[in-house]
C-alpha cells in the first residue's frame, strides 16, 4: 500500500506522541485506513489530516465530545460559540477570585473572620470555587495557607480540617485544581 504510514510514522508526522494517536483510536476519533500483511495499522494522508484537525481542536480547549461532534459534521460555529461561552465564564470566575485575593492582600493582616466572610460573599465564590481556592493555596504555599487561616481566628483543629479537605500533601489539591478545566 503506497504512501501509507505506521502509527509511529503518523505520530511523528503529526507531532504527537504515539500514545495520543492510540488514544484517539480508542475513543473513536480515528481509525486506520487499513492493515499491513503483518497486521500493523496503516494510515494515509487523510488520517494525518484528521489527526492534525483533532490536535488543532484540542489546542483550542474543545472537549473530546465536542471534537467528536465536529468530526461527525456538527456546526463548527455552534461548538466554537459554546467553547467561547465556557472560557468567558471561567474568566469571570478567575477575575472575581483575583479581585478577592487582591482585596485580601491589600487589607490589614488582622482582618476579622466576619470581614473576610463578607468580602468573599460579595464574589461568586460558591462552595466548590472556595474549595478549589483553598486547594490551590494549600498546594502552592501550605505554610502561608495555614498562617492565613490562623489569622482569621480559626482554631488549630478547624485549620487542620480545612487543610486536610483542601488536600494537605498536594495530591488531592492538584486533582481538585485540575478538575476545573473543561
Amino acid at each position: 500500500m503506497g504512501g501509507m504510514m505506521t502509527v509511529g510514522q503518523l505520530a511523528s508526522e503529526a507531532g504527537l506522541p504515539r500514545t495520543t494517536i492510540q488514544y484517539y483510536e480508542q475513543v473513536g476519533l480515528l481509525a486506520p485506513a487499513g492493515r499491513s500483511d503483518a497486521g500493523y495499522r496503516l494510515y494515509s494522508g487523510r488520517e494525518l489530516a484528521r489527526v492534525r484537525q483533532i490536535a488543532y481542536y484540542r489546542a483550542t480547549g474543545l472537549t473530546l465530545d465536542a471534537i467528536r461532534a465536529l468530526m461527525a459534521g456538527a456546526s463548527e460555529p455552534e461548538q466554537i460559540a459554546r467553547r467561547i461561552s465556557d472560557i468567558n465564564h471561567t474568566i469571570r470566575l478567575l477575575k472575581e477570585q483575583r479581585d478577592a485575593l487582591l482585596r485580601l492582600q491589600s487589607a490589614d493582616a488582622a482582618l476579622e473572620p466576619e470581614t473576610i466572610d463578607e468580602l468573599l460573599s460579595t464574589t461568586s465564590l460558591n462552595d466548590a470555587a472556595m474549595h478549589r481556592w483553598h486547594a490551590v493555596f494549600e498546594r502552592q504555599n501550605p505554610d502561608a495557607h495555614r498562617t492565613f487561616l490562623l489569622s482569621l481566628g480559626i482554631s488549630e483543629s478547624d485549620v487542620a480540617r480545612i487543610r486536610q479537605s483542601s488536600g494537605a500533601g498536594g495530591a488531592q489539591a492538584s486533582a481538585i485544581a485540575g478538575s476545573s478545566g473543561g
